[in-house]
């Protein structure tokens, strides 16, 4: 316990501290290789998707203990909550699913087969839609879920790798990031502003190297992307696809969430070992939490009263919580 509280010490140098604190709440064991993590929007249950384990954890956030782990098979990924808090719907990579999960019961109620490998996955704020992303290259494929008849209405055949996504608060466009291959040529990868019915491209944004996970502004008017390969979240106008800002956190970010005021993003950096926090008002990181560990997923409670994150190679959760 005692290296958790050393953690909150490690500051990024040169930086000092400011008005938002982080402070050990706890760590629970859950399946091999947690991918991803997400608080129920009341606020009292946390899912996990235990990617190596072939299952997925539900964790009390008031005793901050798993409660139940759900075995599957297949490799979950993302998840991605219903409006109205009945559903939580999960990509599992293989075989090609998406999952309806009832919050409620905790257990699986509809399969919804899709393209090879699902990764990315959002619920539309209006409730009718979920969308979900197929990784496959040089081209993967998107396809767009009735919540209510829980079919595929539309499929459409997109970029390099598309990776995690989200959607604007009217409902009308998608922010879709696409991860493009490993090499340092440029292919077909970055942030991909589709609107409309139809799902056109309105904007192809270059952010940097692989382009994986993309949150958005309260208002919806920036987009801030995390790009693995170049170490960086990256500020983009939602509207016009122009960035304004580059901002640089630990090696290799993988999943960013933000606050619901706005004003700050924290970062599961995969390489770094580390959790970055980012000041969106001043546009800089301004702590940097040291793990021994990879991390993965993470989420941030909706009222942000905690922050949890995963270590990929020990199948754990921490949680923080986060004052002001």
């Amino acid at each position: 316990m005692k290296w958790l509280i050393a953690m909150i010490c490690l500051l990024v140098p040169g930086t000092v501290l400011a008005s938002i604190k982080v402070t050990p709440a706890g760590v629970v064991k859950v399946g091999k290789q947690p991918k991803q993590v997400g608080i129920t929007p009341d606020g009292k249950k946390a899912y996990v998707t235990n990617y190596g384990g072939k299952s997925y954890s539900v964790i009390s956030m008031k005793t901050f203990k798993e409660l139940k782990r759900i075995h599957t098979g297949g490799a979950p990924v993302e998840m991605s909550f219903t409006p109205d808090k009945k559903y939580v719907y999960m990509t599992n990579f293989t075989p090609a699913e998406l999952w309806k999960v009832s919050t409620k019961t905790d257990k699986i109620v509809v399969r919804i087969k899709g393209h090879l490998y699902p990764k990315g996955v959002a619920v539309a704020p209006n409730g009718k839609y979920v969308y979900f992303s197929s990784w496959w290259w040089p081209y993967g494929y998107f396809a767009k879920v009735s919540v209510k008849t829980n079919k595929i209405v539309q499929q459409i055949r997109v970029w390099n790798r598309p990776r995690g996504l989200t959607i604007s608060p009217d409902s009308k466009c998608i922010y879709l990031c696409h991860f493009g291959g490993q090499g340092a040529k440029r292919e077909n990868e970055g942030l991909a502003i589709m609107c409309g019915d139809k799902m056109k491209r309105k904007h192809m944004v270059w952010t940097g190297r692989n382009t994986r996970h993309v949150a958005l502004s309260p208002d919806g008017k920036e987009a801030y992307v995390s790009n693995t390969g170049s170490a960086t979240i990256a500020v983009i106008d939602a509207h016009t696809g122009r960035k304004k800002k580059i901002i640089r956190v630990g090696s290799w970010p993988k999943t960013i969430d933000v606050t619901s005021d706005g004003k700050y993003l924290f970062s599961a950096n995969y390489q770094g070992r580390s959790m970055s926090i980012v000041d969106l008002t001043k546009r800089k990181e301004i702590k940097r939490i040291r793990f021994k560990d990879r991390l993965s997923g993470l989420d941030i409670a909706p009222d942000d009263s905690y922050v949890l994150v995963t270590g990929w190679d020990k199948g754990q959760v921490w949680r923080f919580k986060i004052t002001r």
